[in-house]
């Protein structure tokens, strides 16, 4: 039988590690996460190589909190670059816990979840909030298909790529801001990118059960 993790933040959580919280809680729908964190114990800490930006885990049976910030008793420090997936990270404390390290770092890198599952998501928790559009279209361009939420005459339509739907929809992102540099193509009011601003930012803030 599958064990049940709690996942635990302070209320006055950085946004990078309310980000981290959100992957961690939809990753755990995955039988592969859960059977990672079953190796797991004590903290482990979580730094951008390019800035002051850090979070600790801290791993207690089915208890799993996380805090801003670098620890002293952390077994294993990994530092990414949190832009570049790609870059290789620094492990300190490698030599010493090898195996948790190895576990650490594939719990960081774990992939999003489907972005139409998401999708889904992201509408059941934020159609009813202020100045949301009564009919929602997203159309992801590397799979040339268009998912439709809701009815009605106030339609907005969202194009972009999977590498930034994703994200998006999990919780991880801003619309705005996407919209402004170009990532995402919108199609709709200004009265409605606000408000999809504002949803976004509150599923990322962890105030929606998206």
């Amino acid at each position: 039988m599958a064990q049940h993790y709690e996942v635990t933040t302070d209320r006055e959580a950085t946004p990078m590690v309310r980000v981290l919280a959100s992957t961690l809680r939809l990753a755990l729908q995955r039988p592969e996460t859960q059977k990672l964190l079953s190796g797991l114990d004590g903290s482990f800490t979580v730094k951008s190589i390019n800035g002051a930006q850090a979070a600790t885990y801290t791993f207690d049976g089915n208890q799993v909190s996380l805090k801003a910030g670098k620890s002293e008793a952390a077994k294993v420090m990994i530092e990414a670059d949190l832009d570049d997936p790609s870059a290789k990270p620094k492990i300190t404390g490698l030599l010493r816990h090898p195996i948790a390290a190895m576990r650490f770092g594939e719990l960081l890198s774990l992939p999003l979840p489907n972005w139409a599952d998401s999708a889904k998501r992201f509408w059941a928790a934020t159609y009813d909030l202020p100045n949301m559009p009564e009919k929602l279209i997203i159309t992801n361009r590397d799979e040339s298909r268009s998912l439709t939420f809701g009815e009605g005459i106030n339609t907005v339509e969202l194009i972009g790529t999977t590498k930034i739907l994703e994200p998006l929809f999990a919780g991880h992102a801003i619309l705005a801001l996407d919209v402004m540099t170009g990532k995402l193509q919108y199609r709709g009011s200004l009265e409605h990118l606000t408000g999809m601003s504002n949803a976004c930012q509150k599923l990322l803030m962890g105030e929606l059960d998206g």
